[in-house]
Formats: structure tokens, sequence, C-alpha cells
């Protein structure tokens, strides 16, 4: 696997503690696993956003202007 080096700012005190309590060798996958998990969790809560869009009734009229959005741009567009 390829990876990169990246710098971030980090208050000093949580920066402290996290190399005094995690090992050197485990850094680098502890920092990945939560950036997973911040990501998974940001990608679930749009998810459920644009299904809510999708479904929910008091969205309707606002899925009946994006419909008529997209037929309007794509008019005469198709096969560019």
């Amino acid at each position: 696997m390829n990876t990169l080096r990246a710098s971030y700012s980090i208050d000093p005190i949580v920066l402290r503690r996290f190399n005094e309590t995690i090992p050197s060798r485990e850094r680098s996958k502890v920092v990945q696993n939560l950036m997973e998990q911040a990501l998974l969790a940001r990608e679930t809560a749009l998810e459920q956003l644009a299904e809510e869009l999708e479904s929910h009734p008091d969205f309707a009229a606002v899925r009946e202007t994006a419909r008529a959005f997209e037929v309007l741009a794509a008019d005469g567009l198709e096969g560019i």
C-alpha cells in the first residue's frame, strides 16, 4: 500500500497525550482508522439526508423542481 505524509494542526495537549499513549509503531494506523471512521460517519449522514430528500413527502416540490430542471438542462444537449 502506498502512503503519504501529511501535516495537521493539533492541540499540543492532545498530541502529547496521543504520543504518550499510542506507541509510535501504531500511530499512523490509529490515525488512519480514526479518519476512516470520520469519513464513514459523514458519508452515512449524507446518504440519510439524500434518502430523506428522495422519499419524504415534505420534499415533493423540491423533487418536482429538480426533475423539471434535469429535463430542461438536458434539452438539446444529448449526444454532444
